[in-house]
């Protein structure tokens, strides 16, 4: 004999535990199993829509117990607690809540972000036949510094800046195109940082929507690779005048989190050139190492660098900024060692070399090396 009891039970188990099937499906099993809502030796069974109005029931009373205990679902019959969907969210790199977050909480994170985010900008103004005239922090200075002065960044600035080109066999550019033009070719490239650091574009110039890297030299030896976005690239015309606007920003892989702008203008009689740093360290290691205030002179000693470079490169041309320094504006950053050796001197390392490539042509272990053409080192 049947046990119809049982039958009945076993299937509004089986609807409850499968909600994942389609309901139609179900719903065809009951109603060839027994047309219906059916009545059989004294036993009732519902109907499939009892069993839903039960089931839903069951559903509000446990998202009700979920808010309370903290609880999230996965599925209307798996929960998970919130401890481990904190877990979970460490192993993507998010929170995970089991409901909107609170706003006051967000609001509260938001403000955490924002204290630890360095904005630092430059604007200088480049004419033909005017030297370069510039206020920028030294090199050697330190956060101990700008605590000093108040955190003040204009007292840590030079009064003035020593035009090293002026008077020197590069010859300024005759108009205020050519100053564009020159500048222009260095940010289509993104080449615009120390020789410290080098960019890598997958095309002969950037373009909106572009995925760029840059590697930079961390330590000695030790260089980072990260990537960013070309989030806008776009050059307006107004007859004479023209205006290229560019903002990179910093993809998930990355030792910052951040973007870069630049602007460059072509006027009548002048090319003004504006470009700020906005960002902040995406790894606790990096920003362990340098607190606020040195964070804050360090990238104002960045921007001030790219600022300089590519004021030289309009004025003066490419040749004034040489890689090797072999031009009349010297690139002072503080890359210990870094491309200054020439092919046939002794080294160690390859970032030595103006070649990148240090090497031993003998077969013994404890031979000298020394920079060699680049192909020594393929």
């Amino acid at each position: 004999a049947v046990d119809f009891q049982r039958l009945c039970s076993v299937t509004k188990t089986t609807l409850s535990a499968a909600q994942s099937l389609p309901m139609l499906l179900w719903a065809a099993i009951v109603w060839l199993l027994f047309d219906g809502s059916v009545a059989m030796d004294g036993v009732n069974c519902p109907s499939l829509a009892q069993v839903k109005v039960d089931m839903e029931r069951t559903n509000l009373q446990a998202t009700q117990q979920i808010q309370r205990s903290r609880i999230c679902k996965i599925t209307e019959a798996i929960r998970l607690p919130a401890w481990l969907a904190k877990i979970l969210g460490n192993l993507v790199d998010v929170e995970l809540f089991c409901n909107f977050p609170d706003e006051a909480y967000v609001k509260t994170k938001i403000a955490k972000i924002e204290s630890t985010i360095v904005k630092r900008s430059g604007t200088l103004r480049i004419q033909p036949g005017v030297d370069i005239s510039y206020r920028e922090v030294p090199g050697g200075k330190t956060g101990d510094d700008y605590a000093a002065v108040n955190q003040n960044m204009d007292a840590l600035r030079v009064t003035s800046h020593q035009d090293t080109c002026a008077g020197s066999a590069f010859a300024t550019a005759t108009s205020v195109s050519q100053i564009y033009g020159n500048i222009k070719e260095f940010v289509d490239r993104f080449e615009i940082f120390t020789k410290c650091t080098r960019t890598y574009v997958p095309h002969t110039q950037i373009r909106k929507d572009d995925v760029m890297a840059i590697s930079t030299l961390l330590a000695y030896g030790h260089y980072s690779l990260s990537y960013e976005d070309v989030a806008h690239y776009e050059e307006d015309e107004d007859g004479n005048h023209k205006t290229l606007s560019v903002v990179i920003s910093s993809r998930k892989d990355n030792i910052i989190e951040g973007n870069y702008d630049i602007t460059l203008k072509l006027r009548d009689d002048y090319v003004e050139l504006s470009y700020t740093k906005r960002q902040n360290f995406a790894e606790p290691i990096l920003a362990s190492q340098c607190n606020d205030n040195c964070y804050q002179v360090k990238t104002q000693i960045s921007v001030d660098s790219t600022m300089l470079k590519l004021a030289y490169a309009g004025l003066y041309g490419p040749a004034a900024i040489s890689f090797n320094n072999t031009g009349c504006r010297v690139d002072k950053s503080t890359c210990s060692g870094y491309s200054v050796r020439n092919i046939g001197d002794s080294c160690t390392d390859h970032e030595e070399c103006s070649t990148n490539c240090c090497f031993s042509d003998a077969w013994w272990p404890f031979s000298k090396k020394k920079c060699g053409e680049a192909k020594s080192c393929s």
